[in-house]
């Protein structure tokens, strides 16, 4: 075989590896907003936790809520975030959206459950859902983008994107069949009875 041919061959192969490297886009971080259930109307903070952040270098996220529930008071970025832009907009008068921009040279890790913001809100009355929307400009308002800036897979939406909820306590709640181990702590609402446990049941 010539020379030539030979090097045809590996040009050939090295390109295909490059063009399936470039291709295959690592999995995205999982991000959760939390949920409160509140006894009565006032201030309420929401963190937005992270699950496999490893060497990201850059965060676009859109958080969408009801104004009439909640209004927008602050956000707080990790201190280790501090470049990070949250802005609030109205759409209209029962949908509000939080657009949180982050993006550095320097890739950067945290462990799970690490909290990346802290959104601070006044809750008036009813219940909102806290979604993020990953399907708006083509996805690109929910992105990660890996060390080398390329766009990380965050399909499907609900297996990287963990809505939250906001809404009043419960007049009742019944604890039953659950167990609280030691380390752990556990906030329960209702604003009249909490009942804990009770026939055939434990707590």
């Amino acid at each position: 075989m010539k020379t030539g041919n030979i090097l045809f061959i590996i040009i050939f192969w090295l390109a295909i590896l490059i063009a399936a490297e470039k291709t295959v886009a690592r999995d995205a971080t999982i991000t959760t907003i939390g949920s409160a259930s509140l006894c009565q109307p006032g201030a309420t903070v929401v963190a937005g936790t992270v699950a496999n952040f490893t060497n990201v270098s850059s965060i676009s996220l859109r958080i969408e809520y009801n104004p009439t529930v909640l209004s927008f008071l602050s956000a707080v970025p990790n201190a280790q975030l501090n470049t990070m832009i949250i802005n609030n907009i109205s759409i209209s008068p029962t949908l509000s959206k939080i657009m949180v921009v982050w993006g550095e040279i320097t890739p950067k890790s945290f462990p799970n459950g690490s909290a990346i913001l802290s959104l601070n809100f006044n809750y008036m009355y009813g219940a909102t859902p806290l979604t993020f929307n990953n399907s708006s400009n083509n996805g690109g308002d929910c992105e990660y983008a890996d060390e080398n800036g390329d766009p990380m897979n965050d399909q499907p939406t609900a297996a990287f994107y963990h809505d939250g909820l906001v809404q009043q306590a419960p007049a009742s709640l019944f604890l039953t069949n659950m167990t609280v181990t030691a380390g752990m702590t556990r906030c329960y609402y209702a604003t009249q009875l909490v009942t804990s446990a009770g026939p055939g049941s434990t707590f």
